[in-house]
């Protein structure tokens, strides 16, 4: 992984955003909404693959809107959206590698969905709304998802810790880029880095450096991301540029699920 004195300058990897975000777009229009599924060791699986293209598909439209506003030096605005594209890069590859991501997923959506639902209820504000939707069908059941899975699925710090390489790193930096998008000391000094004696109704200016480690995030989160569809695509498309970006970025090995723990599931 690239050290401080290695991350290339500013200038490059605003470019390589660009060409990132440019070559995402260009497979996809040359595919005409076709891919062929399946690598030798995964088998075609088009579940697998609708909920990691999301993930994918998602990351990109956030980094892209992001990357113009750090062109802006609207950090405040673009920091908070390079957070949710990690949690969907990350999402993403957990998803393309473990044949158990998707159930867990499905799992973790309709407890958030019937936790939500009960909540509206006990307001009594929304009952004949709710009335209107019929409760969440569960075609799954715990017992259908390997309890390693659905923790994962659930904390995104175990999901990390799935992955390989630097899974400490992976969570450190999602903590990093969350002090930005939460009320939190870092959100104070944006507007009051002075403690009551200066308050400021826009951000304060963030040093070179600041901005340095944020283009370094949007970058790293297109690598994840694009390397994660690339896994389920038989063609590798994308392949020699994603691994490209990768060794510019001190990232060489694609980030992917342990071996431990890809055994684990196969047992």
């Amino acid at each position: 992984m690239a050290t401080e004195s290695t991350v290339p300058n500013e200038a490059t990897l605003r470019a390589l955003c660009a060409d990132l975000l440019n070559d995402w777009h260009t497979t996809l229009a040359s595919a005409d909404g076709s891919m062929s599924l399946g690598r030798d060791d995964q088998d075609v699986d088009p579940v697998r693959f609708a909920t990691a293209f999301a993930f994918v598909a998602h990351a990109h439209h956030l980094v892209g809107t992001a990357c113009r506003l750090l062109h802006e030096r609207d950090y405040a605005a673009a920091v908070p959206l390079l957070r949710v594209a990690y949690e969907s890069a990350v999402t993403a590859v957990w998803a393309a590698d473990s044949p158990e991501a998707a159930k867990a997923l499905e799992l973790e959506m309709l407890r958030g969905v019937k936790n939500l639902r009960t909540g509206l209820l006990e307001t009594g504000l929304f009952e004949e709304v709710l009335e209107t939707f019929p409760e969440p069908t569960e075609r799954l059941t715990k017992e259908d998802v390997t309890k390693e899975a659905q923790a994962q699925s659930r904390r995104f710090n175990e999901m990390c810790d799935a992955l390989e390489p630097e899974p400490v790193w992976l969570y450190q930096q999602f903590r990093l880029l969350s002090s930005y998008a939460h009320p939190s000391g870092s959100v104070i000094n944006m507007f009051a880095p002075s403690g009551d004696e200066h308050l400021l109704a826009t951000p304060a200016a963030a040093d070179v450096q600041a901005y340095l480690s944020w283009w370094f995030s949007a970058a790293m989160i297109l690598l994840h991301a694009g390397q994660a569809l690339d896994r389920l695509d038989r063609d590798a498309k994308r392949a020699g540029t994603l691994a490209a970006a990768g060794e510019l970025l001190g990232w060489e090995t694609p980030l992917r699920l342990k071996s431990s723990v890809r055994e684990a599931l196969d047992d």
